[in-house]
């Protein structure tokens, strides 16, 4: 293969890539948030040295043959998310290899765990106005937890294409970080799971429902203590609706009101506006209450917040608090 000519046809593609990588970033994002999963994304095409050098490295014949010109990761911080995950891409897009590299390793080995899949928009895809220039195309998707990738994207230089090979007993200290990292990500998944089923464990539930629906409604980062501080006082006033209340009343109030809640949420992001509570999960837990408990909400409110905050809510949500 001319080298010359392989990096000269990259170089042409290589913004078609780019592209792709945006479009299907944009596809997981929605999807992901839709289910209510807090990841990160990112993207990257190949530098064309590094195309060049993978060729070379592994003797290949032709272009085609590099399937990482495009690389996307989701990176999540529990390790349990990341069966769902797989299955949403496995759904969403045309899957043409996966590779789950726990199953390449033996029970007496240690090494990198995460999951990747080739991925190809679906025909159906191409045909509803995708550019035709994505056609045939497809990119490398990483799936891991925040540990992976930091023991990945620190060892990997030094280990998968390293100047230097190192020496056994580096390579093994390299490797034994990995051990580390699964007894993490096991130990926290399993520590999460125990948590949710403590005594007294109901506000932490009902602050990762509400993170769920807000997610999945556009919301994206917001401070967890603030959250926990405002659910301590508010989940009393919730509570006289029922028992189940999270299942019934807040369900009924989400699905009522999605385009509302999700036209707040985007212009309020569009426009780099910050205000105390709109961009918090128990955003939607304050507008439910001032349209079910609005008279105990105030009374409540008043004790420990300024009452200015609340009137600001309400008049974001379109209505006005009483005496006001």
């Amino acid at each position: 293969m001319n080298l010359e000519e392989a990096e000269s046809r990259y170089l042409q593609e290589q913004p078609i890539y780019t592209r792709l990588g945006e479009h299907m970033i944009a596809m997981i994002k929605e999807l992901l948030s839709e289910q209510g999963v807090s990841a990160t994304y990112d993207y990257r095409t190949k530098e064309a040295s590094s195309l060049i050098a993978k060729i070379l490295r592994k003797r290949y014949d032709s272009l085609d043959r590099v399937t990482d010109k495009l690389g996307l990761r989701i990176i999540v911080s529990n390790i349990r998310e990341i069966p769902r995950i797989v299955s949403s891409m496995e759904s969403a897009f045309h899957v043409t290899e996966k590779q789950d590299k726990a199953n390449d390793l033996s029970p007496d080995r240690l090494g990198y765990l995460g999951t990747h899949l080739q991925i190809e928009l679906k025909p159906e895809q191409l045909a509803s106005g995708v550019e035709d220039e994505f056609r045939g195309r497809s990119g490398e998707l990483q799936i891991r937890t925040h540990a992976q990738d930091l023991w990945n994207v620190s060892s990997h230089k030094y280990l998968y294409k390293p100047e230097v090979p190192p020496p056994a007993q580096v390579a093994r200290r390299l490797y034994r970080l990995m051990a580390l990292v699964e007894i993490y990500d096991n130990e926290f998944s399993s520590s999460m799971e125990a948590i949710e089923q403590l005594p007294g464990a109901e506000n932490w539930k009902t602050l990762r429902n509400l993170e769920e629906k807000f997610i999945r409604l556009g919301g994206q980062r917001f401070n967890e203590q603030l959250s926990v501080t405002i659910i301590d006082q508010l989940l009393p006033i919730a509570r006289e609706l029922g028992d189940e209340w999270e299942h019934h009343v807040l369900e009924a109030f989400v699905a009522s009101n999605q385009i509302k809640l999700r036209n707040i949420y985007h212009d309020y992001q569009a426009a780099g506006a910050r205000g105390i509570f709109v961009t918090q999960p128990e955003s939607l837990l304050i507008w439910m209450l001032l349209e079910r408990r609005v008279f105990d909400l105030v009374d409540v409110w008043r004790e420990f917040m300024p009452i200015e905050t609340l009137d600001r809510m309400a008049s974001i949500w379109g209505i006005s608090l009483p005496g006001q």
